[in-house]
């Protein structure tokens, strides 16, 4: 089962996919290029050398005025499906991310607009749970009892939402790492950076909460930037997330043609499991060995034995 946009091997030491026509300016015989944000010195880099924003950096403002943050869309290297049942899994940061500006007011209201949704507006407290800002709500409930005054939120995005490039779990870092600053704010405390594990088990608790499953794989990408490989946390206990090398290669991406909602891919993966659970527990430790081989991989800069490890999971996934 596919969601959108995935990388794969293609033509060699190449990511390669088809984007859908009009995506990226593509049309449905081009390959679209996407590059991978990197870690340096604490900030991203894009591949072509030019200089973003770090991965979720809060832009230091005084308080009481406009709060910005932004975090990466992501995509899938390896290990999807075994990384919710425990296995590692690669996921990697790409240079389409999502934005959002928070305005404090002086009262109870709040207001959030996009590209995507019609307007919300409702009281501080009491905001609906569902709709298209259900990720950005669930958010706001983490932090809503550390919160006196109403906001504004604008939210900006490059990511396409229908091309499975992890838009949900960028706007719900983004909004999180926001609504952190603002309770720091509210009051009067530093307003320094959130720490990222501790953002991440927020975030990973509001798409649990969403979808009822999830690794926490995409949120991982965005939080943290670059290529990483990653372990969902166990119990309480903090995600295991270390960065890798990257490929000195193309990125590009093919468009499936559809995307299948994350929540119900795993709802429909977790049905069929069901009386067949050791079947899925082997395949799935197959599927964990293919992955820390291509880490391993990527950690020695063994390209061949990289996308050598990667085609093997995807013969897995065909199982």
């Amino acid at each position: 089962l596919r969601r959108g946009c995935r990388a794969g091997r293609y033509g060699g030491h190449r990511f390669g996919a088809v984007g859908r026509s009009g995506s990226y300016g593509c049309t449905d015989v081009e390959t679209c290029r996407i590059a991978l944000e990197q870690v340096a010195n604490g900030a991203i880099w894009r591949r072509d050398g030019a200089r973003a924003q770090p991965c979720g950096r809060l832009h230091r403002l005084s308080r009481g005025r406009p709060i910005r943050a932004s975090a990466p869309g992501s995509i899938m290297i390896t290990g999807e499906h075994a990384v919710v049942y425990g296995h590692r899994a690669i996921v990697a940061a790409v240079n389409q991310r999502v934005e959002v500006t928070l305005t404090p007011r002086a009262d109870q209201r709040l207001s959030v607009r996009s590209q995507i949704a019609p307007p919300l507006e409702c009281n501080l407290a009491d905001p609906p749970q569902d709709g298209p800002y259900r990720f950005v709500l669930a958010a706001l409930a983490i932090y809503r009892p550390q919160l006196e005054n109403g906001f504004d939120m604008e939210i900006s995005s490059d990511i396409d939402p229908t091309l499975g490039l992890g838009s949900s779990a960028a706007v719900t870092g983004a909004c999180l790492g926001a609504f952190h600053r603002f309770a720091m704010q509210t009051q009067g405390k530093p307003t320094e950076d959130p720490p990222r594990p501790k953002l991440h088990l927020e975030a990973l608790s509001v798409v649990r909460t969403i979808q009822g499953r999830g690794s926490g794989a995409d949120l991982a990408a965005s939080l943290y930037g670059g290529l990483i490989a990653y372990k969902a946390p166990e119990n309480s206990n903090a995600a295991q997330v270390s960065h890798l090398h990257a490929p000195d290669a193309a990125m590009s991406l093919k468009n499936c043609g559809y995307k299948t909602p994350t929540g119900e891919v795993l709802r429909l993966i977790a049905e069929r499991r069901v009386g067949r659970e050791a079947e899925f527990d082997a395949l799935y430790a197959r599927m964990g060995q293919s992955a820390n081989a291509a880490i391993a991989a990527a950690e020695a800069e063994d390209w061949a034995a990289f996308f050598d490890a990667l085609k093997g999971y995807q013969a897995l996934m065909a199982a």
